[in-house]
Order: C-alpha cells, then structure tokens, then sequence
C-alpha cells in the first residue's frame, strides 16, 4: 500500500499547530529543548507556556508512538530500557466541550459525567500507545498478535466492553470505547427528556474512582508485555487551560496523592492552573507533589547568543526538508541575510566616528560623558558604549530621516526576524510562511533549476511589520479582555516608542513594565491574559526560571511589536504601568489600520 504521507508531502510552512501534523511530521519537525529531558522523569509536572509556544509538540512527542520514532540517543535508550512510557490526551476533545452544552446537570452530574468522560477518553488514549509498544516490542508477526490478543482479551473485560464487541485487536478495542461514550451521550439526552426512567448504567468500569480504569489497565499491560517493575506510565494531559477551576481541583487531588508507577504531565498556558485546591483537604505544594516548567523561558534563549537563532534556523531547515522539493533545501541565512541592527559586526574607525555624531546629536548628558571618556580608549568604548547603542542609534536615525511615504528597511535579517518572534515556534511558522509567500527569493535562470536569493530588506521589514500589526489586531478578539488588552498594549508601545524616538539616546532603553503590588486587580488581569497570550513575557530570573510573578512583576513587551512600534527588540529598563498607561495615548489613526491586517487565528 502507499504511503500518501510519505509520498506527497504538504507545505509545512502552512501548519502551524502540532495539532494539526501527521506523527511523522511531528517527529520530523521538532527541535528538542531541554524541557523535553526535564520532562521524562517519575515525577508530576505543569508546563506553562503561552499559546503557540510548542506544549502540543512537546507533549505529542512524550507519547512513546513518537517518541519511539525520534532518531535522538537518549530517546533510543529510552524507548529500549522501557524507563518511560507516555499517552498524550488532549483536553480540547469532545468529552470537555460536550459538557459546556449540557447545562441542565447540576454540579454533582456535572463532576461525575467529567470524571466518566475524562477515565474513558485517557483509556483511548492509552490503547494508542499499547499499540505503539506492541509495534516497537515485539516484531515477530505471530508473537505479536498472540500478545495483542490477550491484552485486548483483559482489557475488555476490565474496562467492560466485552459485551459490546468481541474485541481482537486494539483497533477493534478502540472502537467499542468509541461507541460507549456515543451511547453515553445519547443516555444524558434522554434523561433530560425523561429523567425518571430507568436506564442501563453504561461504562461502569468509567464511573469508578478516577484514573483506576488507566492505573488497572497499566497493571494488566506490565504483565502481558513483560515490562520491568521500574517503568513509569506517563499520562500526558494537553491545554488544560480549556479545564474549569473545578476540573483542576479534580485532577489536583491525584497530583497530590500517590499514583504509584503513574504520574502526570500537564500542560497549560501560563496563570492557566487555575488552583492549586483539591478535594481531599490540603492544597498542592510546589515542589513536593508537582514542579512547574515554565517552556518560555526555554525558547527565548540568551540575547547575546547565537544559540536561540540556531534553534529558529533548525526549525525553518526541518519544515523546509518535508516540504517537498520547491522548499527542501532552503536555507534560514542566505535567505534573510544579516540584521543590520542585531549583527555585532567589528566597529571600524568610520563606524566609531559616526556613533560619536550621533552622540553628539542625540545623546543624553550622561551618555555623552561617559562616551567622551572612554574615547581613548577604543577597546572600551566599543564594549561600554558601541555594542549597546549602536542598534538604537540606527534606528532612531533612520525614524529621523523618513519623509513622506518612505519607510526604514531594518527590520530584517535573521537575527531580527528570529528575535521579533520571541522563540515561539507557532509565531515563528507564520513568519516563515508570510515570508515564502510574500517575499521575492524565487530567482528563474534559462536553463538551469530556480535559483535562490536573498529577500530584500525592505520587503521583510514591510512583512515583519504587517505581521506584527496582524498580532496586535487579533487581540481585540480574545473574550472578555480583547479591547481592554488591545488599547493597554498599544499604550505601552507608544511609551516605549516616543521614549526611544521622542527622548534623548541613551545606554538603555525601555521595553519593560513594572506592575506594582499596588496595581488594581483588573489591570493585574489584564497582564496575566497577555502573558498567556505571549504578548507581555516575564523577566524571570535563570536561577528560578520556572517561578512566575504573583500580584508584582517586571514584564518586557513581546518583540514581535517592534517592528510596528519601531522598537529595538532587546530587554531594558522597566517603568511603572501607571506612569505608561497615563503618559500615553495611542494614535487614532493607527486604530482605523488595525482591521486591515487581520488573519486568521
């Protein structure tokens, strides 16, 4: 049979959400962060990260069907010790949002109809992954479906779909599930419309305590495959932001008790756990029962580094490699070129020369001091005074030069498209593909193959800014904070901007915000849904990257912004929200542009 996966392979530069791609193209794509290490280890664990920040991808590749198919040593060693063996769940599936529909279950029902549906879909998800271990395991044919049929054979009878189907394969298996909780829906319909009649209690295997159908299962599992007593069942819960408070407190209460060889991998948007309460009384402790990873943290890399770019520029390699021969041997850097702005290229004498005019003219007292000190002293003046000034001296002379309908071209090169996308691999991908779509590197020469050249400057700073604009836009959609975010984002980029544009050049800039502990509680909302969202990320510390700020913070404005605001993506000084919010005011007419770069979620 052909392989259409293999055979007719898709513009990946279209896809950006790891929901979306086929196994292979999971573990085909993805680029390995330390978090993915961190996280193969006995022990409970939330992710955060902001939306478009990889968690699906992550967590995908946890599942031992990708895992067991990523050419990495570790993951090889993995697999074959049987250490680790995960199931991924995602939590936007239909056994959460069918629940928001049926608003006539009071509480109790509710609770009990989430823990059914919750047991019973971590069971499918388990059955996928037993698939996987009988594939990797045990490639003798007739072994195989021995084995496979006695699971199937125990596993119906614990979960009871024995009288369903006379299951003999997973697949088989997988289907009665399905059709149980179709059975199940149907059920809740008609005691809606006759709630005294007797009903058949279906699935009551998932109306048992919750997680004991998968804690059995993983039992009877051990047995039949011959796993060793060592091996940790890993149930990988994805984007449990879609969860209610309650349905944290729910899964809370077994983070906090022992699951023996079971724990649990969630995955969430950052202030996305929504309580640290469970049912059984005490709360959850940091650090004992769970440890939070913060994966933002992870992708957005040293700026003084190469290391993050290199990460970026692996991600384009990997996308273009599957994307068939038009893209397959693309490349990042001769593609983009060099960042004018970003590059520390060598200060020669002409370069210094110049900086000290533009000192002269734009710098603030104390900048003019200390670059009037250091000047003979060429070593320390490029450390002290060029390395940091030079990129906000280029753009604040360029801004100062526009006339008319010109634009500045310095929002381009690797370097720069990298960092105005904040490591977030979702953000990344649309990038590229605006840039694959949009841009000029399509070069026809009589005789020979399409040739490559380089996108010019101006056409990626005119894409990297109608982008972020698009970013900006798309925020008045988010519910219930959409305006209220849009109008505060806006207000803290012009801050910074006339800060930059408007004021004397100095050896720092702004880019961050400062929220007090006396900020109101809306305002504190406000900035919680915009690191969600990516739009605000927190300057944690790298001795505690994981620990986010609670009621207090600095948070430095995403560099996806710059190119519309005309910033220099590089962290700085902070100011007080208050003192930015009230000393600026966004452009009307910059609100009337909004709508003409939207796209789509």
């Amino acid at each position: 049979m052909i392989d259409v996966e293999e055979t007719i392979p898709r513009n990946l530069f279209e896809v950006d959400n790891a929901r979306y791609l086929t196994t292979s193209e999971v573990v085909n794509t993805f680029v390995p962060t330390d978090s993915l290490w961190r996280l193969l280890s006995a022990k409970n664990h939330i992710v955060l990260g902001a939306r478009g920040s990889g968690k699906t991808a992550l967590f995908r590749m946890l599942a031992h069907s990708h895992l067991s198919r990523y050419e990495d040593p570790r993951a090889r060693k993995i697999i074959a010790s049987k250490g680790f063996i995960g199931f991924y769940l995602p939590a936007k599936a239909d056994w959460i949002g069918g629940l928001k529909n049926k608003t006539w279950l009071d509480s109790d029902k509710r609770e009990e109809v989430f823990s059914w549906r919750l047991n019973l879909a971590a069971c499918i998800a388990l059955a996928a992954t037993l698939r996987s271990c009988l594939d990797v395991y045990y490639l003798e044919p007739a072994e195989r479906i021995r084995r496979e049929f006695r699971l199937v054979q125990e596993l119906s009878n614990a979960w009871g779909a024995s009288d369903d189907l006379k299951a003999q394969t997973i697949d088989e298996l997988t289907d009665a599930l399905e059709r149980m909780d179709y059975a199940k829906q149907l059920q809740l319909v008609e005691e809606r419309a006759e709630p005294r009649a007797s009903r058949v209690l279906i699935g009551a295997a998932f109306h048992l305590e919750l997680f004991l159908p998968i804690r059995r299962a993983t039992q009877i599992a051990a047995k039949i495959l011959d796993l060793p007593d060592s091996t940790t069942w890993m149930l990988c819960l994805d984007e449990a932001e879609a969860l209610e408070k309650a349905h944290h407190r729910i899964i809370n209460s077994y983070l906090r008790t022992h699951s023996g060889n079971l724990v649990f991998k969630v995955s969430t948007t950052p202030y996305g756990h929504k309580t640290l309460d469970t049912n059984i009384g005490a709360g959850l402790s940091v650090g004992n029962d769970f440890e939070y990873v913060y994966i933002d943290s992870d992708l957005q890399g040293d700026e003084r580094s190469r290391s993050h770019s290199t990460r970026e520029a692996e991600i384009f390699a990997k996308r273009a490699a599957q994307s068939g021969p038009e893209y397959r041997t693309l490349k990042l850097t001769p593609l983009l070129g060099p960042s004018e702005l970003l590059d520390q290229s060598p200060l020669t004498p002409a370069m210094i020369s110049e900086l000290i005019g533009g000192i002269q003219q734009f710098g603030d007292e104390a900048l003019r001091r200390r670059a009037f000190k250091l000047i003979g002293n060429v070593p320390k003046f490029r450390n002290e005074v060029g390395r940091k000034i030079r990129g906000a001296y280029l753009l604040k002379r360029a801004l100062s030069l526009i006339n008319g309908p010109q634009e500045v071209d310095l929002y381009s090169g690797v370097r720069m498209v990298v960092r105005c996308c904040d490591g977030n691999p979702r953000r990344l991908i649309r990038v590229y593909n605006k840039l694959l779509r949009e841009g000029d590197w399509r070069k026809s020469e009589r005789g020979r193959r399409p040739a490559v050249r380089r996108i010019s400057s101006r056409k990626q700073t005119e894409i990297m800014r109608d982008f972020s604009l698009s970013v900006l836009a798309r925020v008045q959609g988010e519910e219930g904070v959409g305006r209220e975010l849009n109008e505060m984002l806006r207000r803290l980029g012009k801050y910074m901007s006339d800060s930059l544009h408007g004021g004397p050049l100095s050896t720092d800039t702004i880019s961050s915000v400062r929220v007090g502990p006396d900020a109101d509680a809306r305002t504190w909302q406000l900035v919680k849904a915009a690191v969600g969202l990516g739009m605000l990320y927190p300057n944690v510390h790298p001795k505690t990257p994981d620990e986010m700020p609670d009621g207090e913070g600095v948070f430095r404005l995403a560099y996806v912004f710059a190119p519309y605001f005309y910033l220099l993506p590089r962290r700085g000084k902070s100011r007080n929200i208050e003192t930015m919010m009230n000393g600026s005011r966004p452009d009307p007419a910059l609100l009337g542009q909004a709508s003409l770069f939207v796209e789509g979620q």
